[in-house]
């Protein structure tokens, strides 16, 4: 269970970092990146159970609007 766990973390670390490179909030980045992460996880159970793809395409429209709304601009280092 702890290597899941390290996974996840640190997949959620690397999606913060990529929100905040892209324009997020540092303060709104890491919440958004675990949101990312769970929804997506849970769009895959959702798939198997339904053997269809449909929740997965679902998932992925909403957060790329909700990605698109965050992330307007790149910050300047």
């Amino acid at each position: 269970m702890r290597a899941a766990a390290e996974a996840f973390e640190h997949g959620e670390r690397l999606l913060t970092e990529a929100l905040t490179a892209h324009g997020a909030e540092p303060e709104r980045a890491p919440a958004l990146a675990a949101l990312v992460v769970a929804s997506v996880e849970g769009a895959v159970a959702l798939c198997r159970a339904e053997r269809s793809i449909q929740p997965l395409d679902q998932i992925a429209q909403q957060l790329e609007a909700l990605i698109g709304e965050t992330c307007r601009s790149p910050r300047q280092p």
